[in-house]
């Protein structure tokens, strides 16, 4: 593939059928990044800070993963330091054999596993200094009588329960991850791991409907909310959890489907500020509305956004799009090189569907022909009559 490239004065694959782990390129639909860029914007601590729950749907091959990839990419990276904040991206929602909101917390959390030390610390520095202020404000009498480290662990229960009212083992599951204890780390991320639970102030493991939505809850909003004593806070300006593949829940069981969906109500429930659940579904309004119980579609914020299929001059100017931004940089050759403008035309009305995937695989299979043909080499340019030849 590299004399392909040379040959189309590319510097990478443009034409992708799948995308890959980290997608720094959005191509066409500028309507759709538009009205997504305003749903990954608004939550944001310093913009409106309210939450936001938008699903992102269309055919298969539309472009859906791509595009969650991408804003992934952006706030995690291209404007880190404006977005300061996590994003959670699980690829499907099949996590587990049995995927229900419990398996859908353990996944979340896996992915957090990182994040739970900084947490731990912010989680510290709060109780370090409480502990300062209560310690000197007792008599002498008092401290006298008791030693300064019995007295923090006396004040700690209050604390984690000021600090995370919905559910308080979870700061000192925190710190402890913090501190490198292995067996908070799995308990925040494993079922039923082999440590006992009441270490940690549970009186059991985080398994249940009800402690999995409290626990996740609790730590988004510990994340994102301004803690008193602790500067720099809140740590982060939003939480964002990307789940891909949800159309898998036509495929589940009933009680896992009831199961998601309340997860995702009581979720958005206890997250009303600075927090983003964004869904992507190969799939069509009516199925939407057929895996999505009321209650949940209750809480969108906006309209399903809908990746269509594009017309043909669209489609001709996305391949012209994707292809300028992976040209070579001293390449002076036009946007369509090395086809011609007829020949991505013929591409894009031959093309059963015009989605992204269809129009990448229609290139990538005429691009690859013409390369190991020669035609290409021999005749400087991809035409109409070379589409029709190669995709018989």
């Amino acid at each position: 593939m590299e004399k392909a490239l040379e040959l189309a004065k590319l510097t990478a694959q443009p034409f992708r059928l799948l995308p890959s782990e980290r997608v720094t390129v959005w191509a066409g639909y500028r309507d759709i990044r538009e009205r997504l860029l305003e749903v990954v914007e608004s939550p944001r601590a310093d913009e409106v800070g309210l939450y936001e729950f938008v699903i992102l749907y269309g055919f298969l091959g539309s472009g859906k993963s791509h595009a969650l990839r991408y804003l992934k990419y952006l706030i995690t990276e291209k404007e880190k330091a404006k977005y300061r904040s996590i994003v959670v991206y699980i690829e499907q929602l099949a996590v587990a054999a049995r995927t229900d909101f419990p398996a859908l917390f353990r996944a979340t959390m896996a992915l957090l596993r990182e994040e739970l030390p900084r947490v731990g610390e912010v989680v510290d520095t709060f109780v370090d200094d409480q502990v300062e202020k209560a310690w000197a404000a007792q008599s002498d009498d008092v401290r006298r009588r008791i030693r300064k480290q019995d007295f923090r662990e006396q004040e700690l229960p209050s604390l984690y329960s000021k600090l995370s009212p919905q559910f308080p083992p979870l700061p000192r599951l925190l710190s402890a991850a913090r501190a490198g204890d292995d067996g908070a780390v799995a308990i925040l991320t494993r079922q039923k791991p082999k440590v006992d639970p009441s270490k940690y102030g549970l009186l059991g493991f985080i398994e249940t409907q009800f402690d999995t939505v409290r626990c996740l809850a609790a730590f988004i909003n510990l994340c994102t909310t301004p803690i008193e004593g602790v500067p720099d806070t809140p740590l982060y300006k939003c939480f964002y959890l990307f789940i891909d593949e949800v159309e898998r829940l036509r495929e589940m069981p009933t009680a896992e489907v009831r199961s998601i969906n309340d997860g995702f109500r009581d979720l958005l429930n206890a997250c009303p500020e600075r927090f983003c659940l964004l869904l992507g579904a190969t799939s069509d309004v009516a199925e939407i509305e057929a895996w999505t119980e009321d209650h949940v579609r209750a809480r969108l914020t906006r309209d399903p956004i809908e990746i269509p299929e594009l017309e043909p001059e669209q489609a001709v100017e996305f391949i012209k799009d994707i292809m300028r931004q992976y040209r070579q940089p001293s390449a002076s050759v036009p946007d369509a090189y090395p086809f011609d403008e007829d020949a991505l035309r013929e591409i894009s009305l031959s093309a059963p569907r015009r989605t992204a995937r269809e129009l990448f695989r229609r290139c990538h299979t005429v691009l690859q022909k013409a390369t190991l043909s020669g035609r290409l080499e021999a005749n400087g340019i991809i035409t109409v009559a070379d589409v029709k030849e190669f995709l018989e």
